[in-house]
């Protein structure tokens, strides 16, 4: 897999743009759709995982939701708490697919980066 991921690596492009003044602006980097899929599709993530990350976010979307529906006037639980109630599902949306995006990439780095099997020799330990 190493030496497919270095043969497409010659095929990243990487475009500069900079200020009139010749200072940096931003970089944007195109790598193939095929070297993507191949890097990607073994980091996978799991709904349990997504679901375990995101119970307090859970309690606290629930308590969001009764405390506007509580606060809601008689006759108009509708029209007083359906914003509020929007305002937490909107906040509960960033989290949940930010955690995901930080699993997925906890993920890769932890199968990418992770130590070797045998312990360093006792003069490295240090």
């Amino acid at each position: 897999m190493k030496t497919f991921m270095s043969q497409q690596i010659a095929d990243v492009v990487s475009d500069f743009f900079f200020w009139r003044d010749g200072s940096p602006l931003f970089i944007v980097t195109y790598i193939p759709f095929t070297l993507r899929r191949q890097v990607m599709d073994d980091k996978r993530i799991t709904a349990e995982d997504l679901e375990a990350a995101l119970q307090a976010d859970v309690k606290v979307l629930a308590g969001q939701i009764v405390q506007a529906i509580n606060r809601a006037k008689a006759g108009r639980i509708i029209a007083d708490s359906e914003e509020p109630v929007r305002d937490a599902h909107a906040e509960f949306r960033q989290k949940a697919y930010q955690r995901a995006l930080d699993l997925l990439q906890d993920k890769a780095l932890q199968e990418d980066f992770s130590p070797s099997e045998d312990p360093p020799g006792p003069g490295l330990a240090e």
